[in-house]
């Protein structure tokens, strides 16, 4: 029980440190890109769309590692 809780402590701070650092940098490029697109609806769907696709290479990345 012990192996499998040092393994799954492992995989949580690779993916939180991957997927933190995937979101600031979605969140700035959306921050510059709100500038020029000010709709707030389509801003919202490409953050759902973006933060779903960056909480899945977070995962990807760190299962192939």
């Amino acid at each position: 029980m012990r192996i499998i809780f040092r393994f799954w402590w492992i995989f949580f701070w690779r993916y939180a440190i991957l997927f933190i650092a995937l979101s600031l940098g979605g969140g700035i490029i959306l921050n510059t890109f709100a500038a020029v697109w000010p709709d707030a609806k389509s801003l919202f769907l490409i953050t759902l769309c973006y933060s779903s696709v960056a909480n899945a290479v977070a995962s990807l990345v760190v299962f192939l590692y």
